[in-house]
């Protein structure tokens, strides 16, 4: 290697890279261009320099063989960081501990041949990145401590192989109008892996395109990776000439971002949690998949557009979505072997037709099934089940169940279980007992289970817009009826069912008891249906028949006695 006169090659490469597709990375010729020789020595060691000197801050430094060591103490500044540059056979190691070192221009780690970076501690920095250039490029990149900055683009994979390892330690990538990461795509020969675990964490502050033009595979089981600013694009579908696809498998780990836009590849949800804004397929060409299979989706705020792909599937390990305490809405059907768990305070509206077949459980918050889910349903003790959707499996309540939108109506396909501490909220919004749309209608195909313990709430909409009902109103003053449950199969335990409250409030905040005094509600049974009743104060009339006849009830007792 020391003998051999690069000077020559060096200007060749570089008059390529000016007039070729990445004229981007044209630097000037600045004043030395440096060879290691070889071996493992601290970089400080100018005799393992071909010219003597130790690269500086107008310097290419080129490692194509042996190893460059930075360790404790020390400051490296060389202008341009080459390694396996010239040769396919060219490889080289570059291993910092500690110290600092600051690149001026690119670190390119394989433009043809197969080095490794190690970055176990200290301070490095650099404009911009490059692993896996040229086309027979092999570059390695491990970070497993200490901070690397890159305060441009990091290519990752250009026409080349590229890995990059992050198992501890802190990888900054500022970017630039290539973005933060380039995964896989650029060059059309590339293929790109990036690997995210241990206690690494990766901050972007632009965005992230992983596959595009080429192929791109971004592996998560672990750490933290912090897309603080532009979205992470999965599979780069710009125009129909990039053939290439992107896949994120991630299987522990956190992932925070604004949005994941889903183009042309898979995000593979194995485990771990991903936050972000929503899921959002805005590709009409590109052909995309969300896969659910252990891992939790987690809602960052308010979306009614929160998950969508050409499919979203939940596989046999199942998925989480966490509302935590925002408002998401999901109009995709979901499909899968799987199950679904909602968790967090908030919101979760399904709109669209999930043929999943596993059941949904309601952890916490509410569920609202608009659409229709093909698995059942259980609702956990302080959660929420709502909406006028159909529920196909078999169904258990454990915390509250208020079929429609206030009102409406909701159907089980199979057997629901109405289990102890439940509540049944029942919605009237009308002053009418034949206006099925005023008021809440359950219909369950199977049987109705009503376990010890489980009650009914009868909301008048008093706090809530679009009621009418007024006790004053004449309707009232005759008994009533609404068939509110239908039950093809058989009813058991109908008789547990007790009303929770009687403080019967109507629209505008009247209670029943100071506007009709003793008039009623009450809940029967019909056939397999269930019935609440309503039952008028005693008129005037009435009482004046009741209390004569208790006098001439008495008078006759009286007369019975002499």
């Amino acid at each position: 290697m020391e003998k051999q006169n690069l000077k020559t090659h060096f200007a060749k490469i570089q008059s390529l890279l000016c007039a070729g597709i990445l004229a981007f990375a044209c630097s000037p010729v600045h004043s030395a261009e440096t060879v290691w020789i070889g071996g493992s020595n601290d970089f400080n060691n100018a005799s393992r320099w071909h010219l003597g000197s130790v690269p500086g801050t107008g310097d290419f430094a080129y490692i194509d063989a042996g190893e460059v060591q930075v360790s404790n103490g020390s400051t490296f500044t060389p202008f341009e960081i080459r390694m396996g540059w010239g040769d396919p056979s060219f490889a080289g190691t570059y291993t910092q501990t500690g110290g600092d070192t600051t690149v001026s221009a690119f670190t390119v780690v394989g433009f043809l041949g197969a080095p490794t970076f190690n970055l176990n501690g200290g301070t490095f920095s650099t404009q911009d990145t490059a692993v896996g250039w040229g086309g027979s490029g092999n570059g390695t990149l491990n970070i497993n401590g200490g901070t690397y900055t890159s305060r441009g683009a990091s290519f990752i994979g250009l026409d080349g192989t590229a890995t990059v390892n992050v198992t501890g330690g802190i990888y900054n990538a500022t970017g630039n109008t290539w973005g933060a990461f380039r995964i896989g795509d650029y060059g059309a020969t590339a293929n790109a892996t990036f690997n995210l675990g241990g206690t690494g964490t990766v901050n972007a502050a632009n965005y992230t395109a992983v596959g595009g033009v080429a192929r791109g595979t971004l592996n998560i089981s672990g750490g933290t990776w912090n897309q603080n600013t532009g979205d992470i694009v999965v599979g780069d579908f710009a125009n129909s000439s990039w053939t290439g696809r992107g896949d994120v498998n991630q299987s522990g780990g956190v992932v925070n971002a604004p949005f994941v836009v889903m183009q042309q590849g898979t995000y593979n949800l194995n485990g771990g949690t991903l936050s972000v804004l929503g899921v959002a397929d805005n590709s009409a060409a590109g052909t995309s998949a969300f896969n659910f299979n252990g891992g939790t989706l987690q809602a960052r705020d308010n979306n009614a557009t929160f998950l969508g792909a050409n499919t979203v599937e939940i596989k046999t390990n199942g998925g989480t979505i966490d509302t935590q305490d925002k408002e998401v809405w999901v109009d995709k059907g979901m499909t899968g072997a799987g199950g679904l768990t909602k968790t967090g305070s908030g919101l979760l509206k399904l709109n669209g037709a999930n043929t999943f077949s596993g059941t949904t459980t309601v952890s916490q918050g509410t569920l609202t099934v608009d659409g229709s889910l093909a698995g059942g349903v259980n609702v956990a003790s302080g959660s929420l089940l709502k909406g006028s959707g159909t529920i196909g499996g078999a169904s258990t309540v454990n915390g509250t169940l208020a079929a429609g939108n206030s009102p409406g109506q909701m159907t089980f396909s199979s057997d629901l279980t109405l289990a102890t501490g439940s509540n049944l909220v029942w919605e009237l919004f009308g002053n009418t007992s034949t206006d099925t749309t005023l008021f809440d209608r359950i219909s369950v195909g199977g049987s109705l289970l009503a376990e010890s313990g489980a009650g009914i709430t009868l909301d008048f909409g008093a706090t809530a817009a679009g009621s009418t009902v007024d006790w004053a109103n004449s309707f009232w003053d005759s008994a009533q009826s609404w068939t509110f449950l239908t039950v093809a199969g058989s009813t058991t335990g109908s008789s547990n069912l007790s009303l929770l409250n009687t403080g019967f409030l109507d629209a505008a905040g009247n209670s029943l008891s100071a506007a009709r005094s003793g008039a009623s509600f009450s809940l029967s049974q019909s056939g397999n249906n269930l019935v609440v009743n309503y039952v008028p104060e005693p008129s005037t009339g009435s009482l004046l028949l009741m209390g004569l006849g208790s006098l001439a009830l008495l008078r006759a007792r009286r007369s019975a006695r002499v």
